[in-house]
């Protein structure tokens, strides 16, 4: 995006938004969160990617494209078909073959919580410093959006504070190595 003249700001908006605000994310939370929580999820996703554009990504260097012929590959339009078939291909086959394992992962994680912790997990955290916590727990642990959904879902329906829970949904998906390597 910044090779194809998208300031700095916009560009590391983009990419926090991206894991955060992906639209298996979102319709995942909407069963598993509530519409009201699935909101906040996404006007907090929102709002965290554009503060966190703002103030680092005007601190990103201006790129140009290496070559005139990279210049040309960015500017180049598909035409209506190829576009539909690519975006059909990329959201039924890839996106699902991505996201469906991790998924996979946080119902396991979920279930394991459930199982093992139950009722108990809210007093396993420091009294008062749950947000915390869950915000410090969620950005080492890389985990994408999708899969920490259900995850989530079990510690809500364990007394784990709604707002906790978003704290590590924010967290989690967008600190992971490869944004944390480009910031």
């Amino acid at each position: 995006l910044v090779l194809a003249g998208v300031p700095g700001t916009a560009g590391m908006a983009f990419l926090i938004a991206t894991p955060e605000l992906s639209l298996d994310a979102v319709l995942i939370s909407l069963p598993l969160l509530g519409g009201e929580l699935t909101i906040v999820r996404v006007a907090a996703a929102a709002i965290v990617a554009l503060v966190t554009g703002w103030a680092i990504g005007r601190y990103a260097p201006t790129l140009v494209p290496a070559t005139e012929n990279d210049a040309a590959d960015i500017g180049s339009v598909a035409s209506l078909g190829q576009r539909i078939r690519s975006g059909l291909r990329l959201g039924f086959g890839e996106v699902v073959d991505t996201t469906a394992p991790w998924i996979l992962v946080g119902l396991a994680m979920a279930g394991a919580a459930e199982a093992l912790l139950g009722a108990r997990l809210p007093d396993l955290l420091p009294a008062g410093l749950e947000i915390e916590t869950l915000a410090l727990l969620g950005m080492p642990a890389y985990v994408c959006a999708s899969g920490a959904t259900p995850l989530v879902a079990v510690l809500i329906a364990n007394g784990i504070s709604p707002g906790a829970a978003l704290a590590f949904l924010l967290t989690g998906p967008a600190t992971n190595v490869t944004t944390i390597g480009v910031l």
